[in-house]
């Protein structure tokens, strides 16, 4: 009957133990996932920071390029805008003095006294001596009742012509682009004052092509795209590059009646003709055009400069590879940066972590270690803090056990007893 007992209590323990086996696989299990679910949620401060970090630097390289090219936009812009308007003061003082040299050319001939004389035969053989010295296509002179005879025995009636009504008045001037009718081409004429004794006795015109002005246009020009062209007091191309623009005398302000297309650069004509100087933009076959325009001494013409904006603001697609090139190198630099720190601050972290867990599942054979109680800053405070717990949850363990010990010492003693009675 003791036996069967003694087997029964045997078995029974056998039981409990099993069963203790098996809640000590279980919570070991729920300690590792436990552990592993703080390891990531830990580690996940590391990926924080470089994430906060990299859009923080991100966000912050995007906000200076953009104002880098907003602002360096802005100063392109204004570069060009300054440089063209240089340019068109510059080419419309060369057109002048260019204008001027041709007109002082026939106010030398006018000086002369066979010219002076208004004698036909004394005159016609001097003009054709200066036709070949000159870049005139012929050179006339015009009777005050406005009959013209040019060196070439051409006749023609422009007692109507403004230019000629104002060099028989006295003052030397440059016509507009017109339609000769000598020979039905388009021309420019120059006239100057033939004056005898303080009087006017007839006027000097030297004819040259229509096309003569775009020398000096042709010349000029702003960056590869740019254009350049002189318009008249109406509105009206009288140089350009494009030679069919002068002989079609191109005017927006008139073609834009008809065409609508036409808006935005007759638009700029008419600011040309109001305000004579200044810059503009407007658009025409599809470019974007920025304009500088300027007065010519002497005349009613304007002297326009223009620059394709596209070309203009080349330098801020360039500007732009610079700035991405500068944002990916910092964003990749903050993110080597970002990660060591992360590592710095999450590492220590980790280990606390780890620590408090074992802690938590009444693991206190492991020590914090010495790396994390020497350091100065709050995770070495945690440390410390944590081994405190460990060195006084030994003590309390050590303290049990010895309790334990006199207990089982005792009861074994009252056992003794018992059975020796």
């Amino acid at each position: 009957m003791g036996k069967f007992k003694l087997f029964k209590k045997k078995k029974l323990f056998d039981k409990k133990r099993l069963f203790k086996k098996k809640d000590k696989k279980k919570k070991d299990t729920k300690k590792n996932i436990r552990k592993k679910e703080k390891k990531v949620q830990i580690t996940s401060v590391k990926t924080k920071l470089i994430a906060y970090f990299s859009i923080l630097i991100l966000a912050s390289t995007a906000a200076i390029g953009f104002m880098l090219m907003r602002k360096g936009g802005a100063i392109l812009v204004e570069e060009a805008e300054r440089s063209i308007t240089l340019l068109t003061k510059e080419s419309a003082k060369l057109t002048a003095s260019r204008m001027e040299t041709q007109l002082r050319t026939l106010e030398m001939i006018a000086q002369r006294e066979d010219i002076q004389n208004m004698d036909w035969v004394e005159q016609q053989p001097v003009l054709k001596g200066h036709v070949q010295k000159t870049d005139f296509i012929d050179i006339g002179v015009v009777q005050l009742d406005g009959i013209a005879n040019y060196s070439n025995g051409d006749t023609a009636e422009l007692g109507d012509r403004e230019y000629i009504q104002s060099a028989l008045n006295g003052k030397a001037n440059v016509s507009d682009l017109l339609s000769s009718r000598v020979t039905g081409g388009i021309v420019v004429m120059y006239a100057v004052p033939i004056e005898k004794d303080g009087k006017v006795v007839g006027a000097l015109v030297g004819r040259r092509d229509g096309n003569s002005l775009g020398d000096v246009v042709r010349d000029i020009s702003y960056g590869e795209e740019g254009d350049t062209y002189i318009v008249d007091g109406k509105g009206t191309i009288i140089a350009h590059s494009d030679a069919s623009m002068v002989v079609g005398q191109f005017n927006p302000i008139e073609r834009v009646e008809d065409d609508d297309s036409y808006r935005s650069i007759a638009d700029l004509f008419e600011k040309i003709l109001s305000e004579r100087e200044g810059v503009g933009t407007y658009s025409f076959r599809d470019d974007d055009l920025y304009a500088a325009y300027t007065p010519i001494d002497g005349t009613d013409w304007s002297f326009v400069v223009t620059a394709n904006q596209n070309e203009v603001l080349a330098g801020i697609y360039t500007l732009q590879k610079v700035v991405m090139a500068f944002a990916g190198s910092i964003l990749l630099i903050s993110i080597i940066v970002t990660y060591i720190m992360g590592n710095s601050i999450a590492n220590p972290i980790v280990k606390i972590a780890e620590h408090s867990g074992e802690i938590a599942n009444l693991d206190i054979t492991q020590d914090v270690s010495q790396a994390l109680l020497k350091r100065k800053d709050e995770i070495g405070t945690l440390g410390n803090a944590l081994q405190n717990i460990i060195n006084n949850l030994r003590d309390i363990i050590n303290e049990v056990n010895q309790s334990s010990e006199q207990v089982v010492a005792t009861s074994e003693e009252l056992t003794a007893t018992t059975q020796q009675s």
